[in-house]
């Protein structure tokens, strides 16, 4: 088992009248059958925890996913999901060891990409009533970010009491710590159709490990795409009601900005929040796109691609 192909990365899946999600058409990738079995699940588990945080608070919602970003040039996700690409390109050009070691260092990007822990994690609290927060994981006294596992299991303690458990189902199938630590300490031997990790003296069949890789990319991938499914319904700037506890004035509206083919990327309006004086713009924007904001233009043109150097 190897991992998907580009091609079957950007296969489309659609969503029934029930809510579940399902291939369009069957992916071209018919070989990889852990990534086009999970897919759908994964989707659904997404976009259930997304519905689910919406119905609550759509203000919330819409404060978490377009979080302040002081330049959308230096949005760490953004590379992520390039490297996510590039990747895979890569590994349909090349064989044999080359292309297992590829798999398995994209799996330690894939499942120590932050973002989505923070917004899945954020989503789960607006889901059980809370405001949206800053720092779901904050790090610990000595500066230390709490790893993937710890992150995973709270999301799972808030989503309990929910019955939701199933919304972060993605993460935790595609997290094993062990696979995860060797990879990151490059602490592991491929031998023949295996890979020893020493430090736990583990024997891990590479198959079995291939399928941690394969949901990995799916829970990453289900992920993104939930994420723009649901900005997609936001195509032209609204007004939404701020709730109480977040507004100054009684029926305090916000306008949700948002960027022409992609959804909302900022809540502008006057908005208690710390640390940000009203009228508050909270925004995932690039720098030009500030000065269209403060000018009143609510619809932003779409982005151009940027090429890094």
């Amino acid at each position: 088992m190897g991992l998907p192909s580009l091609s079957a990365v950007e296969s489309k899946l659609i969503r029934d009248e029930n809510g579940t999600w399902r291939w369009e058409s069957p992916p071209p990738d018919t070989t990889n059958t852990e990534y086009a079995k999970v897919m759908p699940i994964y989707f659904t588990a997404y976009d259930r925890l997304f519905i689910a945080a919406k119905k609550r608070s759509e203000f919330e919602f819409l404060y978490a996913i377009v979080e302040f970003v002081e330049n959308s040039n230096q949005d760490p996700f953004e590379t992520t999901k390039r490297t996510f690409r590039e990747m895979l390109k890569l590994h349909d050009q090349a064989e044999g060891f080359a292309a297992n070691v590829l798999s398995l260092w994209l799996y330690g990007h894939m499942v120590e990409a932050s973002y989505p822990y923070q917004v899945v994690g954020d989503l789960a609290s607006i889901a059980a009533g809370q405001q949206h927060q800053l720092h779901v994981f904050p790090p610990n006294d000595k500066g230390e970010e709490m790893g993937p596992g710890p992150k995973i299991t709270q999301i799972e303690e808030i989503l309990k009491p929910l019955r939701m458990k199933a919304c972060v189902k993605p993460m935790r199938e595609a997290w094993h710590s062990n696979l995860r630590n060797a990879l990151f300490h490059s602490n592991y031997a491929l031998i023949g159709s295996d890979i020893f990790l020493p430090e736990k003296g583990i024997m891990m069949p590479f198959e079995d490990a291939m399928k941690r890789v394969n949901r990995a990319i799916a829970s990453f991938n289900a992920f993104e795409g939930v994420l723009n499914a649901h900005r997609s319904f936001y195509p032209e700037s609204i007004k939404i009601e701020v709730p109480i506890g977040r507004a100054r004035y009684p029926n305090e509206r916000a306008t949700v900005v948002v960027r022409e083919g992609y959804g909302p990327v900022a809540l502008y309006g006057i908005i208690d929040d710390a640390g940000i004086h009203p009228p508050a713009l909270i925004a995932r924007l690039y720098p030009e796109e500030f000065e269209l904001v403060r000018a009143g233009i609510y619809k932003l043109p779409a982005q151009k691609e940027q090429t890094p150097p």
